[in-house]
């Protein structure tokens, strides 16, 4: 998670693990099958690579069996030849306003509709909306040199496969989740509201939950260029061991930072737990934080003080 708030997590998918399902069932007759709600039931424990269908892909290269990315996303490689290769991401939306950025909105002969958000030469994002609001987005990014085709064309394959399975009555699958995990917790009620309000900046706080995504936004009710706080719930593999963290000790608890000194962000990383039987493997809460045009001078501090005390509330 850390890195999709840039925009860059495709180039840092996970190696494939294997993962434990529970199969949907058929659609009830007395709802909505186009709703979110209804094809992924409960939002928290989606499995997205049963969600990912390798065949529409193929057209364009050849796929890596697919990996789950942290708890809101699952990840393919394929490589499109020796000097070509792009990543691809199915999951839940990284921020409350994915379509803030729209330029195109397509609607599907089922009701379905399909949003481009971004469209470049070597990155693309769309939306698919079902008939209740959920969104799911497809991302892709060019990888190893420039895209052999049209970066945009293989989204929208897996697109056309995704709203297949949602007009055929399909529902999706879901992890088996033991009792203790933050895949099951709610990231609003995680962070004591009087955490996010001790942020600069954040005094008339309003949080908002992303349908699908273990995030939450907070921001201040009554500014529109004051700060952003993004508090999530994901896994992450070897934080030791990656060279873009800085490991630090903040009233002598450790949390990994990601600082971006330029655009002024910063994301503070405390781990929850590790994840039993999986080596090198953690439950982790994430803090990003944008101070805002004023700026600060402790922005990776308020992060990592906001880590800290939901990692506190989620253990109890």
């Amino acid at each position: 998670m850390r890195f999709r708030h840039a925009l860059i997590a495709l180039a840092a998918a996970l190696a494939a693990g294997c993962s434990t399902t529970v199969a949907g069932t058929a659609v009830p007759v007395d709802r909505d099958p186009l709703a979110g709600s209804t094809f992924f039931g409960d939002q928290r424990t989606v499995d997205w690579c049963s969600l990912v269908s390798l065949d529409p892909i193929k057209k364009y290269g050849v796929p890596e069996r697919p990996s789950n990315e942290g708890f809101d996303n699952c990840y393919v490689y394929v490589t499109t030849d020796a000097e070509h290769g792009f990543g691809l991401s199915v999951g839940a939306p990284d921020d409350v306003y994915p379509e803030d950025g729209t330029f195109d909105v397509r609607k599907l002969p089922s009701g379905l509709q399909v949003t481009t958000v971004l469209d470049e030469d070597d990155f693309c994002r769309k939306l698919l909306r079902l008939s209740d609001g959920v969104r799911v987005q497809v991302m892709a990014a060019a990888l190893v040199g420039d895209p052999a085709t049209d970066i945009c064309d293989p989204v929208d394959a897996v697109l056309a496969g995704l709203a297949e399975r949602v007009t055929s009555g399909q529902v999706a699958r879901h992890h088996r989740v033991p009792t203790a995990t933050l895949r099951t917790a709610d990231a609003c009620a995680a962070t004591p509201e009087e955490t996010a309000t001790g942020v600069p900046g954040l005094a008339r706080v309003e949080a908002a939950s992303v349908p699908l995504a273990h995030l939450c936004v907070w921001e201040d009710t009554g500014r529109t260029q004051g700060p952003l706080l993004i508090v999530s719930l994901d896994l992450e593999f070897g934080l030791g061991d990656d060279p873009e963290l800085r490991r630090e000790q903040v009233d002598g608890q450790e949390v990994f930072l990601v600082e971006d000194a330029e655009e002024g962000f910063c994301t503070a990383i405390a781990v929850v737990r590790p994840v039993p039987g999986a080596a090198d493997e953690a439950e982790v809460v994430e803090a990003f934080l944008d101070p805002g045009a004023a700026g600060s001078a402790s922005t990776c501090a308020d992060a990592a003080r906001v880590a800290l005390a939901t990692r506190k509330a989620l253990l109890g």
